[in-house]
Parts: structure tokens; sequence; C-alpha cells
């Protein structure tokens, strides 16, 4: 009934995945593996594997999570039966996917939906269960979902194919996916199944590079909400998701001239507000190093 797509590097975390699969799963499924050491980008891998896939559904999943919820897969079943508008299902998501260029969301923001035990073997600390769920109200309509997660119906995977064009890494996959799948029908994040995501990702120059590309690429369609914001709710998004830009840019050492390209748009002033957009300049101006321009 299910077929689960891995891109897949790392031999110890397949077998580990496989085999948690087949003990919580619950259903029929397959398991298609791409074997994927940097041949091609993930928008490719995921592609190539939806076109061997048999069942009615299809999940993209990456090799370093874990479930922890038994008979997961019936969960799944019954989100798309109940609501026949549902599209596409993650784990982790925002209900606001902003203008400015950003990920799903930004850390802080208070429109993030989530249900992980963050557990990367890297850290000292013990794992983190990072639970921003509304129990009341299953499933959660999102923007946008994280990429280690995603379930479809594989006809709409076919309408919605991997812009593998566009994308030719490992980035940005997701939103774009989620934002295709948006213009026709629901995107939700499940608040009944639990996973433990074994690593914590990172923000590179390559994310960055990336992000614009995938903010140009859908510059008429941002920003998208899946719920009623007030006027000042929006304006603080975009000032996070700002702030967020602002900080990697700072970080990476990326050219300083692409977030005065990104403020210097009236979409961009009317996204952030009079106020913030002036906070954004000033601090723009004043607080980057100078040799990243």
């Amino acid at each position: 009934m299910i077929s689960i797509i891995i891109s897949s590097h790392n031999e110890l975390n397949f077998k580990q995945i496989e085999a948690n699969i087949d003990q919580t799963l619950g259903e029929d499924f397959e398991i298609i593996k791409i074997e994927n050491q940097n041949q091609m980008g993930i928008c490719a891998a995921y592609n190539l594997g939806a076109t061997k896939a048999i069942y009615e559904y299809v999940c993209f999943c990456h090799e370093d999570i874990l479930f922890h919820t038994q008979n997961w897969g019936k969960l799944l079943v019954d989100l798309f039966d109940k609501d026949k508008n549902i599209g596409l299902i993650g784990l982790a998501g925002s209900s606001y996917k902003p203008l400015i260029p950003s990920g799903w969301s930004f850390p802080a923001s208070p429109l993030i939906s989530m249900n992980v035990i963050q557990n990367d073997p890297n850290l000292i600390s013990l794992p983190a269960h990072q639970q921003k769920i509304n129990k009341n109200h299953p499933p959660t309509p999102a923007a946008t979902i994280d990429g280690c997660f995603m379930a479809t119906k594989t006809s709409l995977w076919k309408n919605n194919q991997f812009d593998e064009k566009t994308f030719d890494n490992y980035h940005c996959y997701d939103l774009d996916f989620s934002l295709s799948i948006g213009k026709t029908h629901q995107v939700v994040v499940a608040n009944n199944i639990l996973i433990s995501h074994l690593s914590s990702g990172g923000f590179t120059e390559k994310w960055l590079a990336e992000t614009y590309k995938l903010h140009k690429k859908w510059k008429n369609d941002l920003p998208r909400a899946t719920e009623n914001l007030s006027r000042k709710e929006k304006n603080n998004e975009e000032l996070g998701a700002y702030q967020f830009l602002m900080l990697k840019t700072h970080q990476l050492k990326y050219r300083r001239l692409s977030l005065f390209n990104v403020l210097f748009k009236v979409k961009t002033l009317k996204a952030l507000g009079w106020r913030n957009w002036a906070i954004s300049l000033l601090k723009t101006i004043y607080y980057l190093p100078k040799n990243i321009i």
C-alpha cells in the first residue's frame, strides 16, 4: 500500500531504518533504495525512485530517521482517506512561508508545527523532544514541510515531480515540492506520528544560494499562509526570517549585497512594514562586516 523512497549514502543508516520500518509501519509496503554517493541530487534520486513505485501512496524519507509510532502506515492512510483534499503530509513544518528568503520557517517562529525527537550523535546533550503540535486539530495545515519525511499520493507526484533542473543538490527540494502540491491540495503536519531525527542538518553557503533560487522561482506566490494572520503577525514573521537571513549571511560570509537586493523591493517593504524595514536596513548597513559586500 505504501512505497518508501530512500536516497541512500550510508549503508548502516539504511539498514537501521529498513528494520525500523518493517517493525513499525503496519501496512503492506516496499522500500525503494536509490544508491546515491553524490551521483545525483536528491530531486533526481526521488524522481527515479518514484517511477518504480507500485503502491498508491509514496513516502520520501531520509535514512537518518527512526519511527517510534506503531502502525504509522495505517495512521497515514487514514489521514488521506478522511480528507481527500490532503495532498502532502509531513512531520514538521510551518503554516507561513515568508516572502523573505528562508527555510520552511525560522527557528523562533510561533507558527511551527513538529513532533520530532532531535537526536544528533555528534552532540553530547540528551535527545530533545521538539513538540509544537495542536493536539485538538489533527492534522495541522502547513505552507511548507521539512523533507526528512514527506508522504503523498503517487498520482500527485506524477503531476508535481521534483524539480531536478532547478535544484540539483540537497537543498530546498522539500519547500519547492510543498509549494507545488499546495497549489491544488492541502499540505499538513501530522501530530500523531513521532520520529527521531539522528542528525541536526546545517546551513551552508550552498543552502543559501539554493534558497535564493527557490524564492526567485516562487516570487509571485509568496508569502503563503494557511491560517488567518494579522498584518502585525505577518510583519513579525517576515522580520524573523530577515534576521535569520542576515545572521546566516554574516556567518557564511556571503555577499552582503544580496541582503540589499532583498530589502530594496516594494514587496519586501510591504511584507515587513515600514518600521521593521527601517530597522532591518539600519542593521544591514551598520552591523554587518564591510568585507562581505
